[in-house]
């Protein structure tokens, strides 16, 4: 296979730039949008299961080929295997929690400028907004950590910057690769072939509307001869088969629409605008005990426009990666963070839209 497009040698993490997860931010929360991109303020950890279990399965299967001995080799870089296995306990929330104040705490010399104890009320207080130890008081807290958790967030505290997981996922995500790479469904997306050219995890770097932007697209195959380029985005959940609702949640429309624009401007800088960019397609692997077979969605075009331009479904508007876009850019003219664009310009008041039937 003739690789004829060089790959830029660029750490993607470090671009800054606009990205599809800041859109899906600000249009959920502009404020949090606000505090992590314009003040810096740390993220806090959002690694649940399934989403560990995804990045482990995009390192297997995009980093690292389907490679396992590299992937083994190179499991360092972003990972650490646990030796506790961690619970779905009230105290794993917690320290979860505590871990996030202990980062936020943490300057640039590794000093952490807060006491134990102080993050830890503070994480257990969190804890209880959330729901967890109810009614319970803070000294038995800290004693169901020191018992069950405190190798936990010791591991995690030593590892910091890595993605901390127990044997166990690390078999069930290697599992789900293999899985991927066996299966008549999907096995032909990940490997070569002398009829295309593939490029996994390709950073783009590009700009819409003036405002400089950065994506990282999953999976690219481009046909020279059809003159057609294909994009893929991997995906991990625990129900396959109900993945338009996950499409709609998580707002996976966006990532969609911000891609195609992506990959559309980098063609025209690469001799390709002529090729036909078809909507991006999901690969979607399931996580459940069921291990029911991978499942590839097609966006249609008309998905694309609405991921682009917007649309209403079932009685709720849904904004497009253009209107996000707007407002992004009126925020940053008028500092306005804590407003939409829309409430803004009347005043403050704004109509029921409840879409009855």
């Amino acid at each position: 296979m003739i690789q004829s497009i060089k790959r830029p040698n660029v750490n993607y993490r470090e671009i800054k730039a606009l990205n599809s997860s800041m859109l899906k931010l600000f249009d959920s929360d502009p404020v949090k949008f606000f505090e992590q991109f314009k003040l810096g303020k740390k993220r806090k950890n959002l690694n649940s299961t399934s989403i560990v279990i995804g990045d482990i399965v995009d390192y297997y299967l995009l980093d690292c080929k389907g490679d396992e001995d590299e992937f083994d080799q190179r499991w360092d870089e972003k990972f650490a295997v646990s030796t506790v296995e961690k619970g779905s306990g009230q105290v794993f929330f917690l320290t979860d929690i505590l871990y996030d104040l202990t980062e936020e705490d943490t300057n640039l010399e590794g000093e952490i400028k807060s006491s134990f104890e102080t993050r830890f009320s503070q994480a257990f207080k969190m804890a209880q907004a959330a729901g967890k130890y109810k009614g319970g008081k803070e000294e038995k807290a800290l004693i169901d950590f020191n018992e069950n958790a405190k190798t936990y967030f010791s591991e995690l505290t030593e590892n910091s910057g890595k993605t901390v997981v127990s044997p166990s996922l690390v078999d069930k995500s290697k599992y789900i690769a293999k899985f991927l790479m066996e299966d008549e469904y999907t096995k032909n997306l990940f490997k070569e072939n002398l009829r295309e050219e593939m490029y996994s995890k390709f950073p783009i770097e590009w700009k819409y509307r003036g405002i400089e932007c950065k994506s990282e697209v999953d999976l690219i195959r481009i046909n020279h001869t059809l003159r057609r380029i294909y994009l893929f985005d991997l995906k991990t959940t625990y129900d396959n088969e109900n993945f338009e609702y996950s499409y709609i949640k998580h707002g996976y429309y966006i990532q969609a629409g911000f891609y195609y624009l992506a990959v559309k401007e980098w063609a025209k800088e690469n001799g390709m605008e002529a090729y036909t960019i078809v909507p991006m397609e999901f690969i979607v692997a399931d996580t459940s005990s069921n291990s029911r077979r991978p499942i590839r969605y097609q966006t249609s075009q008309k998905d694309l426009e609405a991921s682009i331009k917007g649309f209403t479904l079932k009685g709720i508007y849904y904004k497009g990666v253009d209107e996000i876009i707007t407002e992004i850019l009126w925020a940053e003219e008028t500092n306005s963070w804590n407003c939409s664009k829309e409430v803004f310009d009347n005043d403050g008041i704004l109509k029921l839209k409840l879409g009855y039937e």
